[in-house]
């Protein structure tokens, strides 16, 4: 069920639990792209992907398939709460090939920052979807969550992933989460239009 879909009732004898609508969209466009919620026939990909030692040698490093079906798991549950944990994305494309899964993108809360994230195949990697979403995510992620700040981190060594960073109006992070190895990059709410027109 997409977000902003209403569903109606008639009027029930007993009164019924109606499940809260989340706050969290499940479908967001961009110029190029379709971002679905994640569901489970797409656990092959998210596997696929973070087993990928190619793909995964900015992001820490690729894990073992135990470990990322785990992750999978975990995830969709998440999925399910009415507030952002974690919530995972589908990138597909909208230009030829229409319809292909790409990649994952991800927003994990950690209080009132949000972590962006996004995993591509490949073979897309060289045609700024990183760039496209992560300039769609963030107003998501101010809006939707009421986040205060909006980081991504990445491994010291991925100059393409600063490169991007830098076009999107980040700003250094001082406060990285996590290992001294990752470099970080910050928006404050405050800062958001810079992505206004991108």
């Amino acid at each position: 069920m997409f977000c902003g879909r209403v569903m109606c009732y008639s009027l029930p004898t007993k009164p019924r639990f109606v499940r809260p609508m989340p706050k969290i969209k499940d479908l967001i466009e961009t110029e190029r792209f379709l971002l679905r919620r994640i569901e489970p026939e797409d656990e092959a990909l998210y596997v696929a992907i973070h087993t990928d030692a190619g793909i995964m040698r900015n992001a820490g490093g690729a894990v073992e398939e135990s470990i990322a079906r785990a992750a999978f798991d975990r995830l969709l549950k998440y999925a399910e709460l009415p507030d952002l944990k974690q919530h995972a994305w589908v990138i597909s494309s909208r230009v030829e090939p229409p319809n292909q899964s790409i990649g994952v993108a991800a927003m994990t809360a950690h209080g009132a920052d949000v972590e962006l994230g996004i995993m591509v195949l490949e073979a897309w990697q060289s045609l700024k979807v990183a760039q496209e979403v992560l300039a769609e995510l963030p107003r998501h992620a101010f809006g939707a969550h009421d986040a205060q700040r909006v980081f991504a981190r990445h491994l010291a060594d991925n100059l393409a992933g600063a490169g991007v960073m830098k076009r999107l109006s980040f700003e250094l992070m001082p406060d990285v989460p996590g290992s001294d190895k990752y470099v970080g990059w910050v928006m404050r709410r405050q800062d958001s239009s810079a992505l206004d027109g991108r």
